[in-house]
C-alpha cells in the first residue's frame, strides 16, 4: 500500500482521530483495501429498486455529513462496514463479529440497517447478500473519493442527493 492509495490516506486521516483505536482502523481499512482491489461489485443500472435503494442511503449519508462536522471520509468507510455487520446481525448472522460504536458513524450505521429492514424479503425480492453488495458499491465510491481529500465524497453527492 503505497501513500497516493486511499487506503493509505484514509489511514493517515484516521490517526489523529480522537477516541478512536488507529489499530482498529488500521485493520478494517487494511481489509476494505484488498476488497477492493480483489472484488469487483457491479449493479444493473436497469434495477430501478437497487438504485433507490442507493440513493435512500446516500441520502442518509449527507445528512450524516452535513449534521456530524467531524465525520470525514474514513470513518464514513468504517461506519458502512460496520453496518454491514449490524444488518447481518439484524438478520441472524455474523454473530460473533463486532460492531464498533462511535458519534460520528453511529447514524450511518443506525440509518443503514433501518433501510435494510426495510426492504429485505419484502415484495421487492431484495435479498441479504444484495443488500450486502449495494452498501459495499457505495463503499468503495467513498473510498475512491477519500482520495481526493477528506470529506471528497461528501463533497461529490452534495449536489446529486
Amino acid at each position: 500500500m503505497n501513500a497516493s492509495s486511499p487506503a493509505a490516506t484514509v489511514l493517515i486521516v484516521h490517526t489523529n482521530e480522537r477516541d478512536c483505536d488507529a489499530t482498529v482502523f488500521f485493520d478494517q481499512i487494511h481489509r476494505q483495501q484488498a476488497a477492493y482491489d480483489n472484488e469487483v461489485t457491479t449493479m444493473d443500472p436497469k434495477n430501478d429498486l437497487q438504485l433507490g435503494i442507493c440513493q435512500t442511503i446516500e441520502t442518509h449519508l449527507r445528512a450524516e455529513y452535513e449534521a456530524i462536522p467531524e465525520l470525514t471520509d474514513a470513518l464514513c468507510i468504517v461506519g458502512l462496514d460496520n453496518s454491514i455487520i449490524a444488518v447481518k446481525q439484524k438478520f441472524g448472522f455474523a454473530k460473533n463479529e463486532k460492531v464498533l460504536n462511535h458519534p460520528a458513524f453511529d447514524g450511518i450505521v443506525a440509518h443503514v440497517v433501518e433501510i435494510g429492514v426495510e426492504n429485505i424479503g419484502k415484495d421487492n425480492d431484495l435479498t441479504l447478500k444484495d443488500y450486502v453488495a449495494l452498501i459495499t458499491l457505495i463503499k468503495k465510491s467513498v473510498i475512491r473519493h477519500s482520495s481526493f481529500g477528506p470529506c471528497a465524497y461528501y463533497e461529490f453527492i452534495r449536489n446529486f442527493v
